[in-house]
């Protein structure tokens, strides 16, 4: 069974004061990384972790979520 890290990218942020840069979803939640943007990140981050592909992808492999505030989004993709 495949086990990616996730990287998550901050891509927008309005004013959102602590959304900053890349976060890596592996096993653990990041310790810097909002509740509620991980809770919006989390289920999609744990389908990218051990599938090659979700029906959530766009051709790159790339899935773009909003956080529940709606002032930071993010870009989720695998690392292989």
């Amino acid at each position: 069974m495949a086990d990616y890290q996730v990287k998550c990218s901050v891509m927008e942020n309005e004013k959102c004061p602590i959304a900053n840069g890349d976060y890596f979803i592996g096993g653990k939640t990041p310790s810097e990384m909002c509740v509620k943007a991980y809770g919006a990140v989390s289920t999609f981050a744990t389908a990218m972790r051990f599938a090659d592909k979700t029906p959530w992808e766009n051709e790159a492999g790339e899935i773009l979520v909003t956080c529940p505030d709606g002032f930071v989004k993010y870009k989720l993709e695998r690392v292989r």
